[in-house]
């Protein structure tokens, strides 16, 4: 589950909030066997971090981080791991 602390970081660059939060997401992924539920706890955590995330903005920064979550996801999910 996010934690509250996440939400400090709103006003901080945007790779710096990521690799605040990255442990946090495999902490998720690794912790959890349903898909659906890992991923409502990301996107849960993603929002607390960054509030309402405009589509517009999303830049490579949001790109090469997210790219690392669908990783985790795919090692987890794909990979035959449940």
């Amino acid at each position: 589950m996010p934690t509250q602390q996440s939400t400090k970081f709103k006003s901080a660059p945007k790779d710096q909030i990521y690799e605040e939060i990255l442990p946090q997401i495999a902490s998720l992924v690794n912790g959890e066997d349903d898909l659906i539920t890992t991923l409502a706890d990301i996107t849960a955590l993603l929002s607390q971090s960054f509030g309402q995330i405009d589509r517009e903005r999303i830049n490579i920064v949001d790109a090469l981080y997210l790219e690392r979550v669908f990783d985790l996801l795919q090692r987890k999910y794909c990979a035959g791991n449940l």
